[in-house]
């Protein structure tokens, strides 16, 4: 730094990126070495925000999808000790956005959609990106979906409003951006 200021990283990423930017982001400072007392670490995690959510039609559900890579991939040291401490019997829920974002010590800026295109097209449309760009067409917009889109909304407020609201003073600062739109 200068001037006797640290100097800041951002450090994240962009869907795939930002999830992948989540589980490392606690261990940046010690990828930096020596140089981690003059530089200050911000996540810039857009849409890391995947939900344990039961998808229609026999879809694979995100929840699965982590399960499966923690059994295939060699994961030591990827999950964060305090997450492992929250969900010992459960690892697997380090490596998804509604559970590790809590877990998260440094300080982090999230966005996630609250009707996430990702997530609808995983959970409502088997995966279609196509199918999913019709979502609000009157053919492709079942009670079914509809109760998903609204689960999904809810879930993502919920999920968001405990990373912010309560937390100790001396805790690392999050900040949310949310907005209600078909995005991802």
């Amino acid at each position: 730094g200068r001037a006797g200021r640290n100097d800041t990283l951002l450090f994240g990423g962009f869907s795939a990126g930002s999830r992948g930017a989540m589980v490392h982001l606690d261990s940046v400072p010690a990828m930096l070495g020596d140089a981690a007392a003059r530089v200050d670490v911000l996540g810039v995690l857009d849409s890391p925000l995947w939900l344990d959510q039961v998808p229609l039609g026999g879809a694979v559900s995100r929840a699965e999808v982590v399960q499966a890579a923690e059994q295939s991939w060699s994961l030591e040291g990827v999950f964060g000790e305090g997450c492992v401490h929250a969900y010992p019997a459960a690892r697997w829920k380090c490596l998804l956005g509604q559970y590790r974002l809590e877990q998260l010590r440094s300080p982090y800026l999230v966005r996630a959609h609250q009707y996430d295109r990702y997530l609808i097209a995983s959970n409502a449309f088997n995966g279609s990106w196509n199918a999913a760009a019709r979502w609000h067409e009157p053919e492709e917009l079942t009670e079914e979906r509809r109760a998903l889109y609204a689960e999904s909304a809810a879930l993502t407020r919920s999920v968001l409003a405990r990373l912010t609201v309560g937390r100790p003073r001396d805790s690392a600062p999050r900040s949310v951006f949310s907005p209600a739109c078909f995005e991802h």
